[in-house]
């Protein structure tokens, strides 16, 4: 009787160890196998077959332990979130028209190689909504039209002022999507294009955005040829260097995309600035700006998503990014699996504009299996391959390793280039080279 007494009472304990790991399953803050969980604390309880039973204090602890733990680490989690919540009932603009940059014309006069490593490239990666051009009667008409054609498509060019005789050659030139600025535009000046200018140029378009404005219009794409610096990256300097604000403004021309939806969105702390878009292809986009010199975690109520994952993509006053080539930021997580109004849990730290962006195509561009060597004119190794044939191509990273099978990163990567070539021009003297091309889409996907 004894025995069976003992076989019973295990039996009910074990179903008390999985009743707790139920609980603690459904709780989704600890990441544990119930075979394992009941395994550990029948050990702890005495009930391992090579121990044995331990006083009933140490048992009622431990399962006093194993019984809050999962309300503790839920309030742990749950406290200093603040509470973001989209109101879907209130419509602040419902046409917005996107982001984009004005653009002089005068910087039609570049080489082909800064077309493909420069303009085109740095253009088409971010993919602005529009192009805002200054018409002008003295216009080189043979040096525009190319330049639309090559550096701005896939944008809307908006002339002004709207002349109908422009307006119309452009057409008959083949550049169809030529329009005049829309009423309820906001112009916005990029700043001096250090970081603090970079962040307050975001707060500005947020700010306008919230207000109903039809569009927004960052004045300016780069450095006029004339001397003026108002630009994102500076003019006929070696590499053409970028400015802090390119990768906050154009961050925000990225992954602010036209025509969109936008809703009222609020927050309970004032140091927690909110923008909230949904575009016409369904992809939601937050923009979030920390202005308190603390890490605060949020949690979003909304039901745009419809369970959607976001990318989380930040720039930080204080240690802004910087790519050479004019490489965009890469996202730093993949967060937010709630929605319908479940809400998310997210966090932007100290002063800095973070951008989550609904992922919308996660794969990456097919890879690029053959790269020909040859002797460059002029000196250095001329690198060719086969294009990429993927709609959402956006350029091709370069790579040169000393060594073969090694990893793409940071260090060795010596250029992007839209092109399907890439002069190298200061490889390695006396060693061997070895050299990798990567795709990279318009989403930011690419072979790792």
């Amino acid at each position: 009787m004894a025995a069976a007494k003992g076989e019973c009472d295990r039996m009910i304990k074990v179903e008390m160890i999985g009743r707790v790991g139920r609980r603690i399953q459904k709780s989704g803050k600890m990441i544990m196998g119930l075979k394992y969980l009941r395994h550990s604390c029948l050990r702890f309880r005495g009930y391992d077959e090579n121990l044995q039973p331990v006083t009933r204090t140490v048992r009622r602890l431990v399962m006093v332990i194993v019984m809050t733990l999962p309300g503790l680490v839920r309030g742990a989690a749950a406290s200093g979130l603040v509470n973001v919540t989209v109101d879907e009932t209130t419509v602040i603009q419902k046409e917005f028209k996107g982001i984009g940059f004005e653009v002089s014309v005068a910087v039609a006069e570049i080489t082909p190689n800064e077309v493909d490593e420069v303009f085109a490239k740095r253009w088409q990666q971010i993919n602005p909504s529009h192009a805002l051009i200054g018409y002008a009667d003295s216009w080189d008409w043979d040096r525009v039209v190319p330049f639309m054609k090559r550096v701005l498509a896939g944008s809307d060019i908006w002339l002004t002022p709207g002349d109908p005789s422009a307006s119309k050659r452009l057409r008959e030139a083949g550049i169809k999507n030529v329009n005049a600025p829309p009423p309820g535009a906001k112009e916005i000046d990029v700043g001096a294009g250090d970081a603090e200018g970079g962040l307050k140029a975001v707060e500005a378009a947020m700010k306008a955005m919230n207000s109903g404005a039809s569009a927004v219009t960052y004045v300016s794409f780069c450095d006029s040829p004339n001397g003026e610096h108002r630009g994102m990256f500076e003019w006929k300097r070696p590499g053409f260097p970028t400015r802090p604000t390119y990768y906050a403004a154009g961050m925000l021309a990225q992954y602010v995309k036209g025509p969109a939806t936008v809703f009222k969105v609020t927050s309970d702390l004032p140091d927690l600035q909110m923008a909230y878009l949904k575009s016409r292809d369904g992809l939601v986009t937050l923009i979030a700006v920390n202005r308190s010199k603390k890490r605060i975690g949020f949690k979003l109520h909304d039901s745009q998503r419809k369970g959607t994952e976001m990318r989380q993509y930040n720039y930080c006053v204080t240690n802004p990014p910087t790519f050479r080539f004019g490489d965009m930021q890469q996202w730093g997580s993949v967060l937010g699996k709630g929605g319908h109004g479940r809400g998310s849990t997210f966090s932007v730290p100290g002063e800095t504009l973070a951008v989550l962006r609904t992922v919308g195509d996660r794969e990456p561009p097919e890879q690029i299996r053959f790269v020909d060597v040859s002797e460059a004119e002029g000196g250095g190794n001329l690198l060719k391959w086969d294009a990429v044939v993927d709609k959402d191509l956006c350029y091709y990273r370069v790579y040169r390793m000393n060594m073969k099978n090694i990893r793409f990163a940071k260090k060795t990567h010596i250029g992007s280039t839209q092109a399907t070539q890439f002069a190298d021009r200061d490889p390695p003297k006396g060693k061997k080279a070895y050299y990798g091309v990567v795709g990279v889409d318009v989403h930011g996907n690419c072979e790792k």
